[in-house]
């Protein structure tokens, strides 16, 4: 849904090169638009501040973007001005964010596919850590995948504008909480946000803020909830640190799945650390990813076409794609009990006589 009218109309040209096709999206900062690169006959997302006063900070911003170039970072292609209008041009990147994803497909994600989710989000906050940029606005809208049902392709977008969102932030929270209240951006994040972007004060070290999201985003990733809350009330819980324990959760997972979700966990309360000193880098939060043993192997959809009733705990999935159907069992099953009939996403592996479903999640497509 359209917040502020589109500052670039369908068919209008920038520099002569860029064919606007439509509008993608918009968020607190800027507006997204689908073009057509004539020169390269190409598609690409063109970015645009959402108004007069985000267009103020959003040439240094898109600029910092250019400096990095990583797999799992939307790429930052060009820059430039269109009578007056500053616009950044970035590849665009088929499927949609984590957020709507998980709206429209999920019901809830599996250890494994949040593994690999937050494993390349690491990967990138590295990336950018280590060229000196923080993202601060780190939260699933702002994390791209691929279409597939196992996201295959993970890249974090929107920290060429991370200088604006975070001037936003300075000026909400000196304001106090009317301020924050009514600040898009602020709110936005919020469930997600460090304590040290809360308190500001004078020498306050941001460095690791990224690294505080990324255990807030496993953390939502791994329980369906957010650790603090995501509403104004959530400030205190945050700059207290205080969020649900869920180690009894974690301790009596199905067997399963139990190791890799106590590694997690384990991840998920280091990176939570109230002290920034106390908190890993997101370099160390990418090798203890790389110590973490789990699957990325594609996923299919399909349905529960059987489900035993006398002779055990399996049953039997009928592939969207395929004639032979496969095997799971409930222990591979990761939610509550199955059912015949409800939809599911799946990795097969090789198996006899059939092959073998591991994990199997509900989903709602």
């Amino acid at each position: 849904m359209n917040i502020v009218k589109p500052r670039l109309d369908v068919g209008s040209m920038l520099i002569e090169r860029y064919k606007i096709v439509g509008e993608i999206g918009q968020g607190g900062m800027q507006q997204v638009f689908l073009a057509n690169d004539l020169s390269l006959k190409r598609d690409v997302a063109i970015k645009v501040p959402i108004n007069s006063s985000a267009e103020k900070r959003f040439e240094r911003s898109a600029r910092l973007s250019a400096n990095i170039v990583h797999p799992n970072i939307a790429k930052t292609l060009d820059y430039a001005n269109s009578n007056g209008l500053e616009f950044l041009v970035e590849e665009l990147i088929p499927g949609s964010d984590l957020q709507q994803r998980l709206d429209n497909h999920f019901i809830h994600l599996d250890p494994h596919l949040t593994a690999h989710i937050v494993h390349h989000l690491a990967k990138a906050v590295a990336a950018m850590n280590q060229r000196g940029i923080i993202h601060r606005d780190l939260k699933p809208s702002n994390i791209m995948v691929s279409s597939d049902m196992g996201l295959q392709g993970v890249k974090v977008t929107d920290f060429g504008v991370a200088t604006m969102a975070d001037a936003e932030i300075i000026d909400a929270v000196k304001g106090g909480l009317e301020s924050i209240g009514q600040s898009k951006t602020v709110v936005g994040a919020l469930a997600f946000m460090a304590p040290e972007l809360i308190k500001r004060g004078d020498g306050t070290n941001r460095i690791k803020c990224d690294v505080w999201s990324i255990g807030a985003i496993l953390y939502f990733l791994l329980f369906g909830e957010y650790p603090f809350g995501n509403e104004l009330a959530a400030i205190q819980n945050i700059l207290n640190g205080k969020y649900p324990d869920r180690s009894a959760q974690v301790n009596g997972s199905k067997l399963q799945f139990r190791s890799l979700i106590k590694s997690l966990w384990e991840i998920t309360r280091s990176c939570l650390k109230m002290s920034v000193d106390d908190r890993p880098s997101a370099l160390d939060v990418v090798k203890l990813f790389s110590s973490v043993t789990y699957s990325g192997a594609p996923r299919a959809l399909g349905r529960v076409k059987y489900i035993s009733q006398n002779y055990g705990s399996f049953g039997f999935i009928l592939p969207d794609e395929g004639a032979d159907d496969v095997f799971f069992h409930f222990d591979s099953f990761f939610g509550e009990r199955p059912t015949n009939g409800i939809r599911v996403t799946y990795s097969s592996f090789p198996g006899s006589p059939q092959s073998r479903a591991f994990p199997v999640v509900p989903c709602k497509i």
